[in-house]
């Protein structure tokens, strides 16, 4: 009996089975490749002109003739001086809008003694908003042989003039020797106590024309009559003032000339008659 042949295909054929399965593959391949390099660049190509339409356009917005500042509209100021804001604003005008420094100019209008506060905002195309808080005189500020207006805060305004004749108000004094912190300080305390009488005494305020600062521990309050002054608690500065109202006329029917009337002390008012041992009176 003759054997039979195994069943199958030729070696060779089965070879040839996988050269032409690798060549598949190797086609599959270069078409994903083909197909990714093809999206790559467009991508890239997207990518190109979006960045060159933005280049474009920044070029546009920062060097046309349209956005440049032709106005700055300042609104929220009637004190301070008009040549000290224009020489701020004046240092954006003819600048493009989008490149223009809005926090230098900020900067620059709230380091003016007038200017508590600012803000710039862009009006396209070519217009600042500038909107400002001014501060607001409340003192005279005598230093040396100068006299200033000051804010409740302390800070020096600007050297009393004609312009400034509307601002009738007391006199600061005694500051002449004093540092930055504690001229600020004491002017601070000086307004506090004008601005108490004015709102509570406003009578009594018309009537005072000076306070002496220069003690730690008093404020000497002097009135337009000439009369003696009022030495005032820097703690407490309510404290007897309507005593002393009470007993203004009484003292100066009883007692004649006096050194100074202190109101210091809590239901107590001393008085110093002129070259006479010092007084007290029991507060009513």
């Amino acid at each position: 009996m003759g054997l039979s042949r195994p069943v199958g295909p030729p070696s060779d054929e089965r070879f040839l089975r996988l050269t032409r399965n690798e060549q598949v593959r190797k086609r599959r391949r270069n078409q994903t490749l083909l197909k990714g390099a093809t999206w790559a660049g467009l991508h890239l190509g997207v990518v190109g002109v979006v960045a060159l339409a933005a280049w474009g356009g920044h070029r546009y917005l920062t060097h046309s003739e349209r956005f440049t500042v032709r106005q700055v509209l300042v609104s929220g100021g009637t004190a301070a001086p008009a040549n000290q804001l224009k020489t701020v604003t004046d240092t954006v005008l003819g600048r493009n809008i989008f490149t223009a420094d809005l926090e230098a100019v900020q900067s620059k209008l709230q380091s003016l003694p007038w200017i508590k506060s600012a803000s710039v905002k862009r009006r396209i195309p070519d217009a600042l908003l500038i909107q400002i808080e001014e501060r607001t005189p409340e003192v005279l500020v005598k230093i040396g042989s100068t006299v200033y207006l000051a804010d409740g805060e302390g800070t020096l305004l600007d050297r009393f003039g004609p312009q400034y004749a509307d601002y009738d108000f007391p006199i600061l004094t005694g500051l002449d020797r004093v540092g930055r912190e504690t001229l600020k300080r004491k002017i601070q305390l000086g307004a506090a106590f004008v601005n108490l009488l004015y709102r509570t005494r406003p009578v009594l305020a018309d009537q005072v024309s000076e306070v002496d600062l220069s003690r730690d521990d008093a404020l000497a309050v002097r009135l337009n009559d000439g009369g003696a002054p009022l030495r005032v608690s820097p703690d407490a500065l309510e404290l007897n003032l309507d005593n002393y109202l009470a007993m203004r006329n009484y003292i100066a029917a009883n007692y004649g000339p006096v050194t100074y009337v202190d109101l210091r002390w809590k239901d107590r008012i001393t008085i110093l008659p002129a070259a006479k041992r010092s007084t007290e009176h029991g507060a009513k």
